[in-house]
């Protein structure tokens, strides 16, 4: 896991014009327990690029406020991770000289800037006051906005720029900075169709450029084809494309949130795409946003007025339940029973030796639960559960070896503390530790040994279907095993080594 985490962007720097932002950062960065924060890109000079300074910018104070923002998590948290993104570049980079309202990349003399604007994001960085830990170069690319945008194509067009030709120039510029961020892409608007062809899927097109680019590091999208209550299980299928084709780097569901989706809904939300997407982080869009007139706020976490007064709302304690208790680097691990109904998911600490269930029932009606832990030396268990009015309660102490009952509408978190290992030799940085040879017609993988773990090797020609190479010849030595693919005869071949424990 990378983790959970929520965005500072619009209206956010509200929280500092009143005497509550000390109160206001203390419940985000460290009452929550968030793992990483995404900040909007707010580098906007007059006259760009003839005027570089961020002085009397039209956004002065969105910038400043995002590097308050740093300094107060960075405070609470010395660990906490960035997400910079940007919404679109400045209006003399695009093709409507308006940072508005869609448009592309500007053309010069037939060509689109990518060198112009690749510098623009050497320009930004050498004007912030801190290096993110992660880069999204742009938000939503297949949307066309009112608000600051910018359309792009998955590969470049006669009228839109390619988004894969972007990435790479902006990499090519920053590669050899002393500190540098990681590249995700590319935070696409939903996981549906796309706006130009009903008949592509618009995370499929836009990800599949970036599988062979090592530079970027994961894959970014968005869940807004989740419009209405009624379509939470229905983007399944969708999820599995990015858990099934793209599973080779980590998933970031970087925005989502929606008036409809309460605590209940967005706890849905969450386990779908932590089960059926296997995604790594999750940020909940409105994490500091405007007071509305709606006094329930269902999609705020925490709501501010130009004053600096705040309330909190109740999906700040559904991101609670996930972000609270598990950090960066747990890892994900199966748990059966989940039904369409009884969702649920489970972590484990690096060292094995502590377990996070989060167990949603979304039925009308109370659901009974066994767990089965026999293999686990338990050493104590906590408890906090959401039901409507009663938000991250805390039930005490649990009794795992009884059953459970978990009320109608309901969110239970477990935190589970081992007295042994669950997986006291398991080194997951070690299995990413693999070397690749090709020889005539045959190919070969070599991979770090695992206790327990059995290894098969795959094949595909698109990236997206694969097989298991059944004929493979696999030889395992004392530290190292070595799987061949012995008729390695067409092209494009790619490969990929799967661990069963």
């Amino acid at each position: 896991m990378v983790g959970f985490g929520g965005a500072l962007t619009w209206y956010s720097n509200w929280v500092f014009h009143g005497s509550n932002a000390d109160a206001i950062n203390q419940l985000m960065f460290e009452d929550l327990g968030l793992d990483i924060v995404r900040f909007q890109n707010w580098y906007f000079p007059d006259d760009y690029p003839n005027n570089k300074d961020v002085a009397g910018m039209p956004d002065e104070s969105h910038w400043d406020g995002t590097t308050d923002f740093y300094e107060s998590a960075m405070s609470y948290n010395p660990d906490i991770k960035v997400l910079l993104s940007s919404w679109g570049p400045p209006a003399t980079l695009k093709s409507n000289d308006d940072s508005r309202n869609g448009g592309t990349l500007k053309k010069v003399e037939g060509e689109f800037v990518y060198d112009q604007y690749a510098q623009y994001w050497v320009d930004t960085l050498d004007r912030l006051e801190f290096v993110p830990d992660y880069l999204s170069i742009q938000n939503e690319p297949g949307y066309t906005a009112s608000w600051t945008s910018c359309v792009w194509r998955p590969t470049e067009t006669e009228d839109f720029a390619g988004y894969d030709k972007a990435i790479d120039a902006v990499y090519d510029v920053i590669k050899d900075r002393p500190e540098q961020p990681l590249l995700i892409g590319a935070e696409v608007e939903n996981i549906g169709n796309t706006q130009w062809d009903n008949s592509l899927n618009i995370f499929r097109e836009f990800t599949t450029p970036l599988k062979s680019r090592d530079h970027v590091v994961g894959y970014a999208y968005h869940l807004y084809n989740i419009w209405r209550i009624d379509k939470i299980d229905t983007v399944i299928p969708q999820m599995h494309i990015i858990r099934d084709e793209f599973s080779e780097k980590p998933s970031f569901m970087t925005e989502y949130s929606r008036e409809f989706a309460g605590w209940l809904e967005t706890s849905r939300i969450i386990q779908n795409s932590l089960i059926e997407a296997n995604t790594s982080a999750y940020f909940h869009w409105k994490l500091a946003w405007i007071a509305a007139d709606n006094p329930e706020q269902e999609s705020t976490m925490i709501s501010v007025n130009w004053a600096g007064d705040y309330a909190i709302h109740e999906n700040y304690y559904a991101i609670k339940h996930f972000s609270k208790f598990m950090d960066a680097g747990y890892i994900r691990v199966g748990m059966s029973g989940s039904d369409s109904t009884l969702r649920i998911s489970a972590f484990i600490r690096p060292d094995g030796r502590n377990l996070v269930i989060h167990a949603l029932n979304a039925a009308t009606g109370e659901r009974s639960v066994d767990w089965n832990l026999a293999t686990s030396d338990v050493a104590s268990v906590m408890a906090v559960r959401s039901t409507e009015g009663s938000l991250f309660t805390d039930i005490g102490s649990q009794d795992l070896s009884q059953q459970h009952n978990l009320p109608a509408e309901s969110l239970t978190t477990y935190v589970i503390d081992l007295n042994n290992s669950l997986r006291p030799d398991l080194d997951p940085v070690a299995l990413l530790d693999k070397s690749f040879d090709l020889q005539a017609n045959s190919v070969s993988l070599t991979v770090q040994n695992q206790p327990d773990v059995t290894f098969t090797l795959w094949h595909s020609s698109d990236m997206q279907t694969w097989t298991e190479v059944t004929d493979a010849t696999i030889v395992e030595g004392e530290t190292t095993t070595t799987l061949t693919d012995p008729s390695a005869d067409s092209y494009p071949s790619f490969y990929r080594v799967r661990g069963d424990y």
